[in-house]
């Protein structure tokens, strides 16, 4: 079901450099120190709104394959603003359904996808 969406790639170093498009989906893959952050944004070059949907598990009906998972992206054309689905980082770290982006003891994955 992703795989209908452009991907684009970088690294948290070379954010201030991406450019994405408006008015179409789009995945987004940041490496950071060795941790790969991934979303799914939709900007809406006319709304001065943004929502952020978070990840609240793993395997659904809608994404059975993941991760990554954004769960109720097929909700993002309900929406006039501005989206922005993450996918949580703690999931590729073991055999988990729901971590809240606790990351590891030594780093705190949800806080790093706040910056």
């Amino acid at each position: 079901m992703l795989d209908q969406y452009e991907k684009i790639t970088s690294t948290y170093k070379k954010l201030d450099e991406l450019q994405l498009p408006f008015n179409r989906p789009v995945l987004v893959a940041v490496e950071w120190n060795g941790v790969l952050f991934e979303f799914l944004v939709r900007l809406k070059k006319e709304s001065s709104h943004l929502l952020v949907f978070g990840s609240g598990g793993g395997a659904s009906q809608e994404m059975p394959a993941g991760p990554p998972y954004f769960q109720r992206h097929s909700w993002m054309n309900e929406f006039q603003d501005s989206i922005i689905y993450y996918n949580d980082p703690t999931l590729y770290l073991g055999k988990v359904s729901l971590a809240w982006g606790q990351g590891t003891s030594d780093r705190f994955y949800l806080k790093d996808i706040a910056v």
